[in-house]
């Protein structure tokens, strides 16, 4: 159970100090209930062989967590391609920083957001007029479809449930909650 609690500038903390069979952690939590979790969790893995350092898999950036994927799944070209684009569009966010409240903003902002160039653009013809659509009058860049972001979120979604089941980890359920996004049709609900 916690060694101690502290009182500190931003109120009271919990120390838990965990030291078994060559294993070494140290960390701190908020809440009490959250830190005697910890102990449980981690003493549970010690008992079974699992692996115990979550820290090392909280500070994988999304793209290394993306191209392990890749590496070790047979996947469509498509798919590749779209975990490819995410790599170098969110890849830098770690982890321990990709919460469900910023994934629900990503993809929301994801869906106001015009499309861009494209290297390989057909040139404009009076049936194509490269990217832009008529609305209210006036033309206007195209925006991604609900389609796409579906797609981009269970790209990110599959990536991550598999590389958490390959390495034998689980999401923090109670600091990320299901999301939901609502545009019209429901995208996705689910725990990340």
């Amino acid at each position: 159970f916690p060694s101690h609690d502290r009182q500190g500038v931003k109120g009271i903390s919990y120390l838990v100090r965990i030291r078994e069979q060559g294993i070494s952690i140290a960390k701190t939590f908020k809440d009490k209930k959250e830190a005697i979790n910890f102990v449980y969790e981690t003493k549970s893995k010690i008992i079974k062989g699992t692996s115990v350092d979550i820290t090392k898999i909280k500070k994988l950036t999304l793209k290394e967590i993306f191209e392990d994927y890749i590496k070790h799944n047979t996947i469509s070209k498509n798919k590749k391609y779209t975990l490819e684009l995410l790599a170098n569009e969110i890849g830098k966010v770690t982890l321990s920083h990709f919460k469900s409240g910023t994934f629900a903003l990503y993809l929301k902002t994801k869906l106001e957001q015009d499309l861009p160039e494209q290297k390989k653009t057909k040139k404009k013809t009076k049936l194509y007029d490269g990217y832009m659509i008529e609305k209210d009058g006036e033309l206007v860049r195209k925006k991604y479809s609900e389609s796409t972001i579906r797609k981009y979120y269970y790209a990110i979604k599959t990536a991550l449930q598999w590389h958490a089941k390959h390495y034998d980890y689980t999401f923090d359920r109670t600091n990320s909650p299901s999301i939901s996004i609502v545009t019209g049709k429901q995208i996705g609900r689910a725990h990340v």
